[in-house]
């Protein structure tokens, strides 16, 4: 079945991708975001030209400009550049630009970068027919949040409003926000027998977070808001998303209207909705066509922007508006469907009675039972009680069990008389219960039950007592099962907690890899003034290889908690791994067999990641072979046709298996062991093999298990390969003696004084001129001055974070800005900062990871020296 699945998917993308799908080459697609990576919109279109290029051979390259939190004249000067420089060496088949900047940036750069590349923009606001003039090879869908629509639907809805309050800000979308409202107003003036209808309309955009809170909470009954975004306030104050729209509903008594869905499920009651995911599968549809041979401008323009009419039931209530009120084709979400909450007032007004309709049930007046009435009340209220998703039991004063409704029978079984505190997890606890409503209370409370398969359960238990002519005549109980609650509760916690360690493992981190870049540093100039043939070079060789796993330990922890994107290296996988498995298998039982493919293809591969993927499994494998057991290793090339398969792209792949001989896993578990916290050890945070996926996942691999218990579990792994193949021979590389001088002038930013020190001993060593700076303000001097002197640095390393000064980030665009043509190598002890991950989206040329020896740091500069 699921190959017939797979064999469907595959036909209907055919069917819209076309030719692309056909064996063809692959095709060469740029998305250029507007805005930044983890922007919901931005993410939405993202996702939507994902999707419609699924099952095409399309190769797609994603770029972004972050002009949500970086703008200004300087800023976009300095991205022009370097947009310049990293997509005029690159030939696409078609460019895709999301929203207005990038459309601007592409308008203005498109003939000197892309040439007559087709273009398809999307996310582009209230898009005027003129801006298209003259330019060739364009289609696209416009972005145009229908203003108007959502102002009649707030009347319609609420025909007492005499005011409408809708917020913006000053961005590029937010102007044309402000035009349309200034074009409603101008249909109002000129009396438009529509426009002459709607209430008062205030905009709010030029304002301060604190402004805008003020305003909403001066807010009379008479006026409703409609927020669109405020993105960015007056003071350049950036708000995510999700912030924006949580602070306009959290601080406004009165309704909230929005027009964008990334707003909507922050407290708004809801609107017509734009959604990126839209806008980006027409644009990615676009594109297919245009690469299977479709002429853009036979292509139309889709002006007119679909949206979707959409409400939040939750926010609906808090506010008192009817569904009566609400247009029937609208999407309604978080309304409740269960019988219990439509049927819930009816149930607590009948469970106080509920003991007189049970008895009359049970035989208390034979000819009213029997009666037809009598029958239909009873059939209505037993309807109403069993359709609750509460289990309500209830019992004699005795404490015999006689009535559970079908909720109760489903969590806890049918207990027929046993007395109800036999349920009860601690005894004790549940006679203390029925001795407080014995004595004519209420007793409210969570307590521990056992339920129907003898699982230990949560609930919240809400017990009374039943009089009637003022003596008891029964207890009733009604249980709310809140085991997921607590548990989600306590895995929040567990990921709080987790995430002020991870904050407290990177400033450890930091600090412990300048400490070892020290060390790091003396141990290369000792093996540089030693040589191979010297006795202590051995030596030498283990303490810098046990420094390098000290070092990749600190980043177990960021890796999981932080979330941080590999920062990548050229590595012969099989070496690595070889090395790893030895070492965490030292002085156990399990001996490990290695099949190691010559000739095998080199990856690209954040080494501290990788370190823990094959170390958690290396140590998951001796733990089930506690006795002895063999462990066997096979790495090898793996190529995945252009169809695809095992849902991996096409491509070169490194094919890891790892087999033990161990107790195996449990058929029940195989499921779950990659999902967080799970775990069937006494010891250990159930975090092993969820950072093992989750590491997998962000190198763009995949992860598989198949286990049989009692004869052993086999991992295999799957890794791209990177585009350089290992050249035959260097299986395993030889270490070397440094012995070949360089002539360059290089300049190395650090606050630590011992890192600049080992630095330019280093570098010294080997011929380079280096002269050291304590921030990045230090570091512009010294290179204007040589710039002035006619001795100009040839590159300049640059520590990304200093303590109370100008860091790396702010240093490289001051650098660019004084000679755009600068050279300059980020370096951090933060290992998973998203800086090093994508160093050349923010203008470096390169990078190194402290703590390095002198190979690493010789090795990036002579790649960004060369130009390579």
């Amino acid at each position: 079945m699921r190959y017939i699945r797979i064999a469907f998917l595959f036909l209907f993308f055919s069917g819209i991708s076309g030719t692309i799908c056909a064996g063809e080459p692959s095709k060469n697609v740029l998305l250029l975001n507007s805005y930044h990576n983890g922007y919901l919109w931005s993410d939405g279109i993202t996702n939507g030209v994902q999707r419609a290029f699924s099952g095409s051979s399309v190769e797609l390259h994603i770029d972004y400009m972050d002009t949500k939190r970086q703008f200004g004249s300087d800023y976009q000067k300095l991205l022009s550049q370097i947009l310049s420089l990293k997509h005029n060496r690159h030939k696409y088949d078609a460019v895709i630009v999301s929203d207005d900047n990038a459309f601007n940036f592409v308008s203005e750069n498109r003939e000197q970068i892309f040439g007559s590349t087709p273009l398809i923009f999307c996310g582009v606001n209230y898009l005027q027919r003129q801006r298209l003039e003259g330019m060739p090879n364009v289609t696209g869908v416009n972005e145009q949040a229908d203003i108007n629509a959502n102002l009649n639907l707030i009347r319609k809805i609420h025909p007492d409003c005499r005011k409408i309050v809708i917020i913006t800000d000053n961005t590029t979308t937010g102007k044309r926000i402000q035009e349309e409202v200034g074009k409603i107003r101008a249909d109002r003036n000129g009396r438009s027998p529509e426009a002459a209808l709607m209430p008062e309309l205030e905009l709010i955009y030029d304002v301060g977070v604190d402004e805008l809170i003020e305003s909403l909470h001066i807010l009379d009954k008479e006026t409703i808001v409609l927020y669109t975004f405020f993105f960015r306030d007056k003071n350049g104050v950036f708000l995510e998303y999700d912030i924006g729209a949580e602070l306009v509903s959290e601080n406004s008594k009165r309704p909230v209207y929005v027009a964008w869905d990334f707003s909507f499920g922050k407290g708004a009651v809801g609107g017509y909705l734009v959604t990126g995911i839209d806008q980006g599968i027409e644009a990615g549809r676009k594109a297919l066509a245009i690469l299977n041979g479709t002429r853009p401008e036979d292509i139309p323009i889709q002006y007119d922007t679909p949206a979707q009419l959409t409400f939040d039931f939750r926010q609906l209530k808090r506010h008192g508006i009817s569904l009566s009120q609400i247009p029937q084709n609208a999407a309604i979400y978080h309304q409740p469907t269960s019988s219990y909450e439509q049927h819930k007032k009816l149930i607590w007004f009948m469970v106080p009675l509920g003991v007189l309709l049970t008895a009359a049930l049970l035989g208390v007046s034979y000819g009213l039972v029997r009666s037809r009435q009598a029958e239909k009340e009873i059939k209505d209220f037993k309807k109403a009680l069993d359709s609750s998703t509460d289990a309500i039991g209830m019992a004699t004063p005795e404490g015999k069990h006689y009535y559970q409704n079908q909720t109760f029978s489903e969590m806890f079984g049918d207990i027929g008389n046993d007395p109800p505190e036999t349920l009860y997890v601690d005894e004790t606890a549940g006679r203390e219960i029925f001795k407080t409503i014995m004595a004519g209370n209420e007793w409210r409370g969570d307590v521990a039950m056992y339920g129907k398969n003898n699982e230990v359960l949560d609930i919240f238990l809400r017990a009374y007592p039943v009089e009637r002519d003022g003596k008891l005549v029964a207890l009733v109980g009604v249980h709310t099962d809140i085991t997921a609650r607590k548990q989600s509760a306590a895995q929040l916690q567990k990921i709080d907690k987790l995430k002020s360690i991870g904050i407290l493992a990177g400033g450890i981190a930091h600090d412990f890899n300048n400490v070892l870049t020290g060390l790091f540093g003396n141990i290369s100039i000792a093996k540089l003034m030693l040589g191979n043939d010297h006795p202590a070079f051995t030596s030498l060789e283990k303490a810098e290889k046990s420094m390098d796993r000290a070092t990749r330990l600190t980043n177990q922890l960021l890796t999981f908690s932080k979330g941080g994107h590999p920062v990548k290296e050229d590595a012969d996988l099989g070496r690595f791994i070889e090395e790893m498995v030895l070492f965490d298998l030292s002085g156990s039982h399990v001996k490990p067999v290695f099949r190691i493919a010559e000739n095998l293809w080199r990856a690209e591969v954040d080494k501290g990641q990788i370190q823990q993927v094959f170390s958690n499994l290396t140590i998951n494998a001796d733990q089930a072979m506690p006795d002895s057991g063999h462990l066997y290793i096979t790495v090898e090339n793996f190529e995945v046709p252009k169809t695809g398969m095992l849902n991996l792209e096409p491509g070169n792949y490194i094919r890891i298996t790892m087999a033990d001989e161990g107790i195996g896993i449990d058929p029940n578990h195989i499921e779950l062991i990659f999902d967080p916290y799970f775990s069937t050890k006494q010891a250990g945070s159930g975090l092993g093999l969820a950072t093992v996926y989750s590491i997998i996942k962000k190198h763009g691999g995949l992860i598989r298990v198949a286990s049989e218990p009692g004869k052993g579990t086999t991992f295999t792994l799957y890794l791209p390969a990177s585009h350089k193949a290992q050249p035959p021979g260097t299986k395993h590389r030889q270490t070397k003696r440094l012995t070949c001088p360089r002539t360059a002038r290089i300049l190395v930013m650090d606050d630590e004084e011992v890192i600049c020190e080992i630095a330019a001993e280093m570098l010294g060593a080997i011929g380079y001129e280096v002269e050291t700076a304590d921030d990045g303000k230090s570091a512009l001097k010294k290179y204007r001055q040589s710039m002035a002197a006619g001795t100009p640095f040839d590159l300049v390393i640059m520590d990304l974070t200093i303590r109370g000064g100008m860091g790396g980030l702010e240093a490289i665009r001051a650098l660019l800005a004084i000679d755009p043509h600068a050279k300059a190598i980020v370096s951090s002890g933060y290992a998973q900062d998203p800086v090093m991950a994508n160093y050349d989206a923010y203008g470096f040329r390169g990078i190194v990871a402290k703590p390095y020896a002198l190979d690493q740091l010789q090795r990036a500069l002579d790649r960004v020296l060369s130009g390579r």
